[in-house]
């Protein structure tokens, strides 16, 4: 997994235990690691994402970026969906070459029976 889709995930595990101790179990990493990568992304973006202290919450920042991290989450998932739709030929392009004047007769019919089949 990519280290920024790492990053986002954590944040988002932190976030919602509201915890690094119960996100860095959930992760199964190290609270030390967990915490490493949320100041990795506050020191990129050049603020502060999380109150440390008991109990964590995050500031205003954070919320913002909370916002971001699972609008990324639900993307990744939904581009590995789709390449993996593609990899098992469940989704594509195709290409049809075919005379205007026979295609005009023949392709209706023939392409609503393949969307059917394949709606993909």
């Amino acid at each position: 997994m990519d280290a920024n889709i790492q990053k986002y995930q954590a944040f988002v595990e932190v976030a919602d235990a509201g915890s690094f101790t119960k996100a860095a179990e959930r992760l199964s990493v190290t609270q030390q690691t967990l915490s490493a990568h949320i100041a990795g992304v506050e020191a990129e973006l050049g603020v502060r994402l999380v109150n440390r202290k008991v109990p964590l919450t995050l500031t205003y920042a954070g919320d913002v970026f909370l916002g971001y991290a699972r609008r990324f989450q639900a993307l990744r998932r939904t581009m590995g969906q789709e390449f993996l739709d593609i990899s098992r030929d469940e989704r594509g392009l195709l290409g049809v070459g075919v005379a205007s004047t026979r295609g005009h007769m023949l392709m209706p019919a023939t392409i609503a029976r393949f969307q059917s089949e394949h709606p993909g």
